[in-house]
């Protein structure tokens, strides 16, 4: 990646502040799952931590996309880490104190960090491209993509050792330290705001500004937002394949282990390459041939009932998802309005986390019918299929001039 992004002082406080709340949160995760098994041992109680998760996206992610457009971003991700903080010291004091309703109140919790973490993902993005010049975005891209990967490698395993030898609570507030810090570090930081009156209008309303937009907006961006909704196809059964594969390798929950490893640190290493393919995200059309080479590699990794095989095809899978979120929020900060790119990192949003978790029960089911590498077969060649009419779609519109921020 390139270096000297990094010593830009404003890009190294947000890029230092999402790192720290990324390991934050994936010691938050194995500690609310242990958590939640701990007391139930049942998996339709975990299944219930998820859709806390994912329900305050639905209800909430377009309105905080329309805020990040009207307000000022730093305010907005600084009272977001502030009130994640406070949320995680409540919970923290009930749990210590032996509160009955324990298991109550994480879901709560959960529901609430949520609801924050939606208001806080739009104006991050907003903020990228208000504080990282065009031609470097991507570049800004990458860092953030190897941040988001490493934090979640570290994170998970961190998290795993802390909650054995440290307890859940202290997992709790490692969590709540990481949201202060990063609230401190934007702080300091200088993120350019120019004062917009929130106009009077329902969220209705502004969806329907927001679809006007589209519609006349750059066919890159369109088409980068459709790939990464397609795309959910083949990522959303990612961890029932892996899981399935693992015990099919006889090296269970080991094998699990190895395979997500795998695809992390192939997905950091993605990072590391994108910056060199630079001068391909001046057209979105590359994005297919990245998803086409991710499908390959997922579907190779379950013809083959073997561990090093299974872990160097989801590692090479895994440098080419890395590539294609990279490629995709580039393009989206490139090519997007400043005055709707906050709601439009909602559509985003929403794409990737809404989808998933349908799209996984659905291939869960048809697994049973048709087995493990049919039905990886079939979900490749439906995101492969689907991607490939988008492609020729915007085959001729390459030349459409991009929107300057």
């Amino acid at each position: 990646m390139k270096q000297q992004i990094i010593f830009n002082r404003n890009f190294a406080f947000i890029w230092s502040a999402s790192l720290l709340s990324g390991i934050g949160d994936s010691i938050m995760s194995i500690a609310v799952l242990w958590g939640v098994y701990s007391f139930t041992q049942s998996p339709i109680a975990l299944g219930i931590v998820t859709l806390a998760q994912l329900l305050p996206i639905i209800i909430f992610s377009f309105y905080s996309g329309v805020l990040a457009d009207t307000y000022s971003t730093k305010k907005i991700m600084i009272y977001s880490d502030i009130v994640r903080f406070l949320l995680l010291l409540f919970l923290i004091i009930f749990w210590s104190f032996g509160f009955n309703s324990k298991l109550i109140l994480l879901y709560i919790t959960v529901f609430f960090l949520s609801v924050f973490s939606s208001f806080f993902d739009p104006s991050f993005q907003t903020t990228i491209k208000q504080i990282v010049r065009k031609e470097d975005l991507i570049n800004a891209n990458s860092w953030f993509q190897f941040s988001r990967n490493f934090s979640r490698l570290f994170g998970l395993m961190l998290g795993g050792i802390l909650v054995e030898t440290l307890g859940i609570v202290n997992s709790f507030i490692i969590n709540a330290l990481s949201f202060l810090i990063s609230a401190i570090l934007l702080f300091l930081s200088e993120i350019p705001y120019e004062k917009q009156a929130l106009v009077s209008k329902k969220i209705s309303h502004h969806f329907i500004d927001s679809l006007k937009y589209l519609k006349t907006a750059p066919n890159t961006l369109k088409q980068s937002l459709w790939y990464i909704i397609i795309i959910n196809f083949s990522v959303a059964p990612l961890s029932i394949i892996m899981t399935i594969l693992a015990d099919k390798t006889e090296y269970d929950s080991l094998g699990l282990g190895v395979f997500n490893t795998a695809l992390a640190i192939g997905s950091i290493l993605g990072a590391f390459f994108a910056p060199k393919l630079k001068k391909k995200s001046k057209d979105s059309s590359i994005i297919f041939y990245y998803i086409t080479f991710y499908c390959t590699f997922v579907f190779l990794a379950t013809c083959f009932k073997n561990l090093f095989l299974g872990s160097l095809f989801f590692f090479l899978s895994g440098v080419f998802s890395s590539l294609t979120l990279i490629f995709v929020n580039t393009i989206m900060q490139r090519d997007t309005d400043i005055k709707f790119i906050g709601k439009i990192s909602s559509f985003r949003s929403m794409a990737l986390r809404i989808p998933p978790p349908i799209i996984a029960l659905v291939y869960g089911w048809v697994v049973l019918k048709l087995g493990l590498i049919i039905s990886t077969l079939f979900i490749q060649l439906i995101t492969l299929s689907l991607c490939f009419i988008i492609k020729i779609k915007y085959k001729e519109r390459s030349d459409e001039k991009c929107i300057v921020s």
